[in-house]
């Protein structure tokens, strides 16, 4: 999510996600530095991030990954379930959790302590991750879809079942279950992975 600002720019929100205060705080004065125009949020608890995130969703994502309450992957995953795909970015002390993070589509994987210059070319991975439409931006635009239909792709593209769909919206998992053959045949697609592929593209 962007936010207006005062001089009509809009801002990116950047969260940082670590158990530890301190490395929360020098990667915000990095941070602040580098890009002046982000807002940074801070987190060492997953309720404070469970919180901010009806608030002023994350465009942006530094995330520790052995942290108490959870891992970074498990609380990845409760973000993408509420439909935001941020720009994410491991930080961590450990090496080997680099291959997990790929499958996790992360942009980048930063070891502890943080390089300056690795960091940079992380950001700018990130700025051409955020110059790209939105896969919900292109959702909103077909114009051959209904706003539930819409509501039911989005929701079907974070990985969602039917089930977890249907409870969500309070509706049964054959409303959505024929909601989505609906969506698939408009654009003549056999599958939704055929689909957001088409949609990706446009």
């Amino acid at each position: 999510m962007t936010i207006k600002g005062t001089d009509d720019t809009r801002k990116t929100v950047c969260y940082l996600i670590d158990d530890e205060i301190l490395a929360i705080k020098r990667l915000t004065s990095i941070l602040t530095l580098l890009e002046p125009d982000w807002i940074i949020r801070g987190f060492t608890t997953v309720k404070g991030v469970r919180t901010e995130l009806s608030l002023t969703p994350p465009d942006v994502l530094f995330l520790d990954v052995e942290m108490p309450e959870m891992s970074g992957f498990e609380l990845l995953e409760i973000i993408h379930s509420k439909g935001f795909r941020p720009a994410v970015v491991f930080v961590t002390g450990f090496e080997h959790y680099a291959i997990k993070a790929i499958r996790a589509k992360a942009i980048d994987y930063l070891l502890k302590p943080i390089d300056i210059v690795e960091l940079k070319e992380s950001l700018c991975r990130i700025r051409a991750h955020l110059e790209k439409p939105a896969l919900a931006d292109k959702i909103e635009i077909l114009d051959r879809l209904t706003e539930a239909e819409k509501r039911v792709l989005m929701m079907l593209a974070t990985g969602m079942t039917s089930k977890e769909i249907a409870t969500r919206l309070d509706l049964s998992p054959n409303t959505i279950n024929t909601q989505r053959n609906n969506i698939l045949g408009k654009y003549q697609c056999n599958s939704l992975v055929e689909l957001i592929n088409k949609v990706e593209r446009m």
